[in-house]
């Protein structure tokens, strides 16, 4: 597994490039503990797999690798960086942010994934100064909501306004939708 070729890719690095999942969960399992150091264009697996789009390499990655490496790689971009550009790839959507596309997707299990390996995430804002808690209620993702509002690392989104002025709780009165966690929640302002 420590063997590279003339790039410096391992045998992990091929195997996201050619997205033979079966190969990555068997290296990622081999050797929990082998820490995959970048190629010699600064790429370690895990940022080829988030460039790649590579989302089954990723999350294997994430779980098996106890040193998964999260060092920028070219241009100075980490791994998350290259999950943004390339979901966004020709597209102007609004999305900017990781969290962001999660909670618009109802991907609790992405979001649980981002806050353990970066517990701030949940308050990075998008262009509207919108958490993701702001967007998973203005895509209806209750699921995403419940998850959100029973982490302890995201008490402080509920009343976060976003440059209207709107927390959660106005934008969930506003869309008609009924998330009893939200409502009852201790730090929501009622009027």
């Amino acid at each position: 597994m420590m063997m590279t070729d003339a790039s410096g890719d391992t045998a992990l690095h091929k195997a996201v490039q050619s997205q033979h999942l079966d190969v990555v969960k068997l290296l990622v399992k081999e050797d929990p503990e082998f820490e995959f150091l970048p190629n010699h264009a600064q790429e370690t697996p895990l940022y080829l797999a988030a460039e790649y789009g590579f989302h089954d390499a990723l999350i294997n990655i994430l779980e098996y690798c106890k040193k998964p490496t999260y060092s920028a790689g070219p241009s100075n971009r980490t791994p998350l960086h290259a999950v943004v550009i390339h979901e966004h790839e020709g597209n102007e959507n609004d999305w900017t942010k990781a969290i962001h596309i999660a909670a618009s997707e109802g991907d609790v299990s992405m979001i649980n994934k981002l806050l353990n390996h970066r517990p701030d995430c949940c308050y990075m804002l998008n262009r509207n100064n919108q958490n993701a808690l702001h967007v998973s209620i203005l895509n209806t993702q209750d699921k995403v909501v419940c998850s959100l509002l029973n982490s302890d690392k995201c008490d402080n989104l509920v009343d976060e306004p976003d440059r209207d002025g709107n927390t959660p709780l106005h934008l969930l009165a506003v869309s008609g939708n009924h998330v009893p966690e939200l409502i009852n929640h201790t730090r929501a302002k009622k009027m």
